[in-house]
């Protein structure tokens, strides 16, 4: 039996070590696959110990599901008054408005005759303003600058209405 052993070695030294490091690696990996299989995972290694990590004292079924429904009515009412007090913040609004400290010019747009004058209808009548603003940037201050610009509908469109 001996010899067997021995006729299966290799002769020069390095295929032996590259044998030793083989079995070597081999070893290894069947160590940490019994240390997984006796230890359990990663998890389950670690078992806390307290008074509160205690296992359950419970003998019967009827015992646990008596506790158990105990516990979720304690937990529903910690919820339900947890729910009652909280209360929501009040969002700010935005002020989407510049400061009223900034100076403001406004200028009237002069319309041109062909827009005050419909082909079809003749004379049209000024029902509002579309005013564009602008942010003038003059070093060293800003200025609001509005443009009044009229807009322009038929007579007798407005009439038949």
């Amino acid at each position: 039996m001996d010899t067997d052993k021995n006729d299966s070695l290799p002769n020069d030294l390095a295929a032996c070590h590259a044998l030793i490091s083989e079995q070597a690696s081999e070893m290894e990996k069947l160590r940490k696959l019994l240390s997984r299989l006796v230890n359990g995972s990663r998890s389950e290694k670690r078992i806390l110990s307290g008074p509160s990590q205690a296992i359950l004292p419970f003998e019967t079924e009827e015992e646990y599901q008596s506790a158990k429904e105990e516990a979720e009515a304690e937990a529903k009412q910690i919820v339900d008054q947890y729910t009652v007090t909280r209360h929501e913040r009040n969002k700010k609004r935005r002020n989407e408005s510049l400061p009223a400290h900034l100076p403001r010019v406004e200028v009237e747009v002069e319309v041109d005759a062909a827009l005050k004058n419909c082909p079809e209808h003749g004379e049209r009548k000024q029902m509002g303003e579309d005013v564009v603003g602008t942010l003038v940037l003059s070093h060293p201050k800003l200025t609001w600058k509005s443009d009044a610009i009229p807009s322009w509908f038929a007579k007798q469109i407005a009439s038949a209405a």
